[in-house]
């Protein structure tokens, strides 16, 4: 991969889990802290009551309420409503765009206004949100201050009346010690707060979509790429991530590596089809389709040579697995190690995510029974490791292969030395019982990073 590379990795790992939001009894608070302002007299709609600014996740959050009823195509010939950056970071404010919807233009103190790609929606008439990705905004890592500014009618209100609050830009914004944070081990946490939550609840994480990927222009029959991350100019290089749906369920983790170093992903997976010269004989392609699907995988790669970075990841079923089992479903490190091999000299890197512990159906039922009773979840819960964490042939080969691949084992987010658990710090791990959700996903992000970084 061109850009960047791994050298930027350490300062953005420094910062990886943001501003430390509080949690909930039963859900933990992604948002930043809402700060209202001081009662004043009541002047017009636009008076300021409360705002909050901050990063959700991978996203800087802007949401304030004002005294009265507003349109947005109002915004105009005097009336603004503005976040204002300190530090000569300009002003940033919603304006009216076509049909009165909303969208967001950076006036910076010198030089040209710009519209800033991101999402402005109207919950009510007194409530304004917009979310917007921080590189959009030329925002830093590490801490800035902000506050909010209206106009109407030669009057202004301000929050906070002089001035700034303080936010963080960082690689990911969740609350303190949640999800994969809570068994990091270069920097213990735990927040007792989180000992009976369950974020997403089991039946929202089946629900919960995968991570977001545009589907690009051209492909085929069975090849069908799409792309995330950074996909405007301003990227500094681009990888693929290859393999099956145990590949997708990392698209969440990637986006924040992605994110982190202005890259540009291009996914290249299919349900059923592991990255492997044996193909199982019940995919959903058929044997024929998943191997067309390979061949225009590494001519896709021959004829991108930008692509010098790939991801691969593949389910590591069980002996008992519904399509062959662990010899069945692509074979053994040698046929996924022959598969590797085929990748063309362009790429230089390669990573390997080793496959996640699966789920039994006694741990599901005993989070929702716990979480019911509002019983603290720890590993009350906890599957034994020897029966779910599963060995990876893929893994397995790419330690055999030389320094051009890399393991990336995540397995101590999932696990304990004898116990693997449902839910880690407050966020539940699974999507079905060998998929994890997006939600546990996005906050390995962090760790991949580091993992690149080879701490």
């Amino acid at each position: 991969m061109s850009g960047r590379g791994a050298g930027c990795l350490a300062a953005t790992v420094a910062l990886a889990l943001g501003w430390c939001g509080g949690a909930q009894a039963r859900n933990p608070s992604f948002d930043p802290p809402s700060h209202a302002d001081a009662r004043e007299p009541a002047r017009g709609a636009l008076d300021v009551r409360r705002a909050a600014f901050g990063q959700r996740d991978l996203r800087m959050v802007l949401d304030v309420r004002t005294r009265g009823s507003w349109a947005t195509r109002g915004l105009r010939g005097g009336r603004s409503l503005c976040l204002v950056l300190g530090a000569g970071g300009g002003r940033l404010c919603v304006v009216p765009g076509r049909g009165g919807r909303g969208f967001l233009r950076h006036v910076p103190q010198e030089g040209r206004a710009r519209v800033i790609p991101g999402a402005v929606s109207r919950p009510d008439g007194r409530t304004v949100r917009a979310r917007f990705a921080p590189r959009a905004l030329g925002l830093e890592l590490g801490r800035l201050e902000w506050a909010v500014e209206s106009r109407w009618r030669g009057a202004s209100d301000r929050v906070p009346d002089s001035g700034f609050f303080s936010a963080s830009v960082s690689v990911l914004a969740y609350p303190h010690c949640f999800a994969a944070a809570a068994r990091d081990p270069q920097r213990p946490c735990r927040n007792p707060s989180l000992r009976r939550t369950v974020y997403p609840r089991p039946v929202s994480g089946y629900l919960w979509p995968n991570a977001p990927c545009r589907r690009l222009a051209g492909g085929g029959e069975t090849f069908h790429p799409c792309e995330f991350g950074v996909t405007d100019a301003g990227r500094t290089g681009t990888f693929a991530m290859i393999g099956d749906s145990h590949a997708v369920h990392w698209r969440a983790a990637l986006e924040v590596v992605a994110q982190a170093n202005r890259w540009r992903g291009i996914s290249i997976t299919r349900a059923g089809c592991p990255f492997s010269v044996q193909i199982p004989s019940r995919s959903d392609l058929g044997p024929a389709g998943c191997a067309r699907l390979h061949r225009d995988t590494i001519a896709y790669l021959r004829a991108h040579p930008e692509i010098e970075t790939i991801f691969v990841s593949t389910w590591a079923q069980p002996r008992s697995g519904p399509m062959g089992g662990t010899r069945g479903y692509g074979g053994g490190a040698a046929a996924f190690g022959a598969m590797l091999d085929q990748l063309p000299p362009s790429v230089r890197r390669i990573y390997v995510l080793r496959d996640i512990p699966g789920r039994t159906h006694r741990a599901l039922a005993c989070v929702k029974t716990r979480r019911k009773k509002r019983l603290p979840i720890g590993s009350a819960c906890a599957s034994r490791r020897a029966r779910v964490l599963i060995p990876d042939p893929a893994a397995a080969a790419a330690r055999a292969r030389g320094p051009r691949m890399q393991v990336i084992d995540l397995t101590r987010f999932f696990c304990g030395p004898t116990l693997c658990f449902p839910v880690v710090g407050g966020a539940y791990v699974y999507k079905d019982d060998n998929h994890m959700n997006a939600v546990f996903s996005r906050s390995l992000g962090p760790f991949v990073l580091r993992a690149m970084r080879g701490d």
